[in-house]
């Protein structure tokens, strides 16, 4: 499964390295994308029980590790998250599908930004932004249009959160803004519900956040 394949990139393979000065990053810090991708996952097929645990698991999860995210990242960014958790999950009782989607944008924000204060020997913004990408691919088969202006907008929000750490690492602003002018294609596609048009450029940033995996996984 998908949420299977984020796990092993983000857990195994991008583990902090041997000369990292900074905290090493929970594994559960990782778990809580999945439960994010799931929540998303969930909604969009109206399984809203299912993603309500989904909510409840994000939750149990941090309360595991605000011991680790207090020391790196600070109280207040702690209480930023836990009030962007329930938010989310008022939103989720409420059976609120845009209110969700926003409240879940917030979340993945907030957990990038508290991802910076761990090591990494990958940034998680190169294999999450992949991971967007496949999810917008699948927005397009099934012609879901909700889903995609979503997807756009985490795209968009990686992109402009993790801006600096991808530049650090070896993805400088040319490429960025390439990838935010197909992005911006994109968006007209949808607009226009214009099924070529969206598979032409979802080709091209395929292909671009495959190179921004591979220039990060690099350095």
């Amino acid at each position: 499964m998908r949420w299977l394949l984020i796990l092993i990139c983000l857990i195994v393979l991008y583990g902090p390295p041997a000369w990292a000065v900074k905290q090493e990053p929970p594994a559960r810090l990782s778990l809580i994308f999945i439960e994010a991708v799931q929540i998303e996952d969930h909604i969009g097929q109206d399984m809203w029980d299912e993603a309500i645990k989904n909510g409840k698991a994000v939750s149990e999860m941090l309360e595991k590790v605000a011991p680790e995210i207090r020391k790196a990242a600070g109280e207040d960014n702690w209480q930023a998250m836990i009030e962007a958790v329930s938010l989310m999950q008022n939103s989720l009782l409420e059976k609120n599908r845009p209110a969700v989607y926003d409240r879940l944008l917030v979340l993945e924000n907030i957990l990038l930004h508290i991802m910076d204060f761990f090591a990494y020997a990958v940034h998680p913004a190169f294999i999450l932004l992949q991971e967007y990408v496949d999810e917008t691919a699948a927005a397009v088969r099934i012609k879901d249009y909700e889903r995609l202006n979503h997807e756009i907008r985490e795209m968009s929000n990686i992109i402009n959160v993790s801006s600096s750490v991808m530049a650090k690492n070896g993805v400088g602003k040319g490429m960025q803004s390439d990838f935010v002018r197909y992005l911006e294609t994109l968006k007209t596609a949808v607009e226009e519900q214009d099924l070529q048009k969206l598979k032409n450029v979802l080709e091209k940033m395929e292909v671009l956040s495959g190179a921004f995996l591979w220039i990060g996984s690099r350095q």
